[in-house]
């Protein structure tokens, strides 16, 4: 299950940019491979994937059942969960998210990709950012609960800046 809610988007522009790398290294190995079969990965067949570019780096955050089972009523998610050390950068054409990169933290600290798809989760988070837009002063977060299945999105309007 994958839940959206509020966050505080990292600061962190070294960090970032580490993870966009990873992301241009995915896309370059992927995209390629993908031209014929471009629908098994959320691509259109008109879509010309020379054109595609990265979105947003998107910080996946997961809530265990311990965290559940101790939630009580008005607590906020944000208690309730924690860092799973994976980001998922969109893949975009024509202002469209066709697919999601994984990018993963190895142990020696560095930032590489591990995964490469997910179009339905790309197409959902775009709906959420229409829906909750950050020019309303939405931030919403991108949470997985490995007990459940399927997506719900919280949300929260923050009063200051994002």
């Amino acid at each position: 299950m994958l839940l959206a809610s509020d966050f505080t988007v990292t600061n962190d522009e070294t960090v970032l940019n580490e993870i966009k790398q990873a992301a241009q290294a995915a896309a370059k190995h992927y995209l390629p491979k993908v031209e014929s079969q471009k629908k098994t990965f959320g691509f259109e067949t008109e879509d010309v994937l020379d054109s595609a570019t990265l979105g947003t780096p998107v910080k996946l955050y997961t809530l265990n059942d311990a965290a559940m089972q101790a939630y009580h009523s008005g607590q906020p998610v944000t208690s309730l969960i924690q860092p799973t050390g994976q980001w998922l950068v969109p893949v975009v054409i024509g202002g469209t998210n066709r697919a999601m990169i994984a990018i993963s933290q190895t142990g020696d600290g560095k930032w590489t990709w591990t995964a490469f798809g997910m179009a339905p989760l790309a197409r959902k988070w775009q709906n959420i950012q229409g829906w909750w837009p950050a020019t309303e002063k939405f931030t919403p977060q991108l949470i997985i609960w490995p007990a459940a299945q399927g997506y719900f999105f919280p949300f929260h309007k923050f009063s200051r800046p994002i």
